[in-house]
């Protein structure tokens, strides 16, 4: 099951399934930067790129969408 961020919609709806949370342990080595970029959609930075998103052209997203999915955070 994939992981999802707690006071979210599918976090409730997978607790009310019977899914208990687990902690997930990783170990991340930064390239630059000296931490990591908080990338969750309740980020308000990530809010504000979502309703960017949603403005663009169905042509223009699905061009370049697999680009950016590609791009390391």
């Amino acid at each position: 099951m994939q992981q999802s961020q707690h006071s979210t919609g599918s976090f409730a709806c997978k607790k009310n399934w019977g899914c208990e949370p687990l902690p997930l342990h990783y170990e991340c080595r930064l390239h630059r930067g000296s931490r990591l970029s908080d990338v969750q959609p309740l980020n308000p930075r990530s809010q504000l790129m979502i309703k960017a998103w949603r403005l663009l052209p169905l042509p223009a997203a699905n061009a370049i969408g697999p680009h950016i999915v590609r791009q390391p955070g």
